[in-house]
């Protein structure tokens, strides 16, 4: 059987190969500034890729179908993101893999000789490389200086905002029925003072903490009157802050 022209190489046990990660991270880039794709960093400094699944499987697994499309886009999405956690975490991408190898392998077991000497090298040589492509593509200054901002933060910060449709509701109490839909808002977030009162950062630090900081929510209903509302505060605070921005720029 002929080989499929499209179809991407194999991960390895060590991640994808450099070429292979540089056209994931460009069709990152693509859908981003196509508007297709929101590229979110947490406090965590974990990037989050929101938008379309569909389409961001498309991105990261093309030429592949169905489940094994979902696996590989699913592996490129963890490296993408691992290599952005990285970056961001550490001065240089020596030093970001040094800490990678240690992880990679046991340093609890010999170091096996030569040969393992010669994986290790091998290993680190190509997360540096990509961690070189990740931090120039995706790392930028405003994304550190978000990052050192929240890292500096002594209240909640945002996690994700969720939406529910409902169609009706009916009300038993007062015998009641809405029949127009509506929905209702999740806003998820994070609270560093839970975190220090459960000991998360102090016993991780607060660059190694969990994945998933103690997360809170709070629920609100609301219909296009109140969507308006919203979308009229957060643009006319949006333009605030580009405000402030433009005059600290100027007065530099």
């Amino acid at each position: 059987m002929p080989d499929e022209p499209n179809r991407p190489e194999e991960v390895t046990q060590y991640g994808l190969p450099v070429e292979q990660f540089k056209k994931a991270i460009e069709a990152i880039t693509r859908l981003r500034d196509e508007g297709k794709v929101l590229l979110y960093y947490t406090r965590r400094s974990t990037l989050r890729l929101i938008g379309d699944v569909d389409e961001i499987r498309l991105a990261l697994a093309a030429g592949l179908t169905g489940n094994e499309a979902a696996t590989r886009a699913a592996e490129v999405r963890n490296e993408i993101q691992t290599a952005v956690n990285y970056a961001i975490r550490f001065a240089s991408p020596e030093s970001a893999a040094r800490i990678m190898e240690r992880h990679h392998f046991d340093e609890d077991e010999p170091r096996g000789g030569k040969g393992q000497e010669k994986e290790r090298e091998e290993f680190r040589a190509l997360q540096v490389a990509k961690l070189e492509v990740a931090a120039k593509a995706l790392v930028t200054e405003e994304v550190r200086e978000r990052i050192a901002r929240l890292g500096t933060s002594t209240g909640p910060w945002l996690e994700d905002l969720d939406y529910e449709l409902i169609l009706e509701r009916a009300d038993s109490l007062r015998q009641q029925k809405v029949a127009a839909p509506f929905l209702r808002l999740r806003l998820r977030y994070s609270d560093i003072r839970q975190e220090q009162y459960l000991g998360g950062i102090f016993f991780y630090g607060p660059e190694f903490g969990p994945d998933h900081a103690v997360a809170s929510s709070f629920e609100v209903e609301c219909d296009l009157s109140d969507i308006d509302l919203l979308i009229k505060r957060l643009s006319d605070a949006k333009q605030r802050l580009l405000k402030s921005e433009t005059e600290e720029d100027e007065a530099e």
